[in-house]
């Protein structure tokens, strides 16, 4: 039986490469979501062959359409068109776990003041890159110098890792565009961690795919005043409420 609270939006840009990943995620979270699959440009056959592949599965399908380029205008989009209380990107790159969508839905419905909930996200073995692994602190931990850790994004923090959790959808915003996207996740969290809690459900297994070609490998890197820049504007609306802010800190990494 599905989930009628969370939607997991699966967005495709030429990721043929990937159609048996999308079907495994598919067929280990189906019952727990309503799940969307969209592929704005149809750039290959992509959609085509997860449409023959999961004939069996109540998949909503979203073909060519129009949608301004890139990653940023297509998140947007299936973020607006989503009408339940919970919501997930899923790139089709990645991996995650039957019980991942549930564990960190779980945790959102147990707690009306957290705004997501993230699980464990590790490197999918044999990629070449480390392990991210990362701590949340308390909002005894937002004092002025880890404001000013957080607007400058230095290599210590690593809030793109949240950018894999489950919303509560209410509390969200459109993600605003960078110079080819650089580092927007990243930005739109450090945004959301000034507006509520997030929290991590450690037994949920996400696997993240590092490669050459991936968008977080090859998206090109944020110069210093830039990130202020692009970090301040999004720091502004929620500085206010940054004592109630949970802030996420990198531990253990060597990139």
């Amino acid at each position: 039986m599905t989930s009628a609270d969370v939607t997991v939006a699966i967005p495709l840009h030429r990721s043929a490469r990937w159609v048996d990943t999308v079907v495994g995620n598919v067929r280990r979270i189906h019952g727990a979501a309503r799940i969307v699959i969209s592929d704005a440009t149809e750039a290959d056959d992509a959609l085509a062959r997860l449409r023959h592949e999961l004939q069996d599965i109540d998949v909503e399908w979203l073909p060519r359409r129009d949608v301004e380029p890139g990653y940023v205008p297509h998140y947007n989009e299936l973020m607006a068109r989503a009408s339940t209380p919970f919501f997930m990107w899923l790139p089709a790159d990645d991996e995650i776990d039957a019980d991942y969508v549930a564990h960190c839905a779980s945790r959102l419905r147990e707690d009306p003041d957290l705004i997501m909930c993230v699980g464990h996200v590790v490197s999918v073995p044999g990629e070449g890159m480390c392990e991210p692994t990362f701590a949340l602190m308390p909002a005894s931990g937002g004092s002025p110098s880890a404001v000013a850790r957080v607007t400058t994004l230095t290599l210590d923090w690593e809030p793109w890792i949240l950018f894999r959790s489950v919303f509560r959808r209410s509390a969200l915003h459109p993600i605003r565009e960078t110079d080819a996207g650089a580092a927007a996740d990243a930005l739109w969290i450090t945004g959301l961690l000034g507006c509520g809690r997030a929290a991590q459900a450690p037994t949920a297994i996400y696997r993240k795919r590092f490669y050459g070609e991936s968008a977080h490998v090859s998206m090109r890197q944020l110069t210093g005043p830039e990130r202020a820049r692009y970090a301040y504007r999004e720091l502004c609306p929620a500085v206010g409420a940054m004592g109630a802010a949970r802030v996420l800190v990198r531990a253990g990494t060597d990139r």
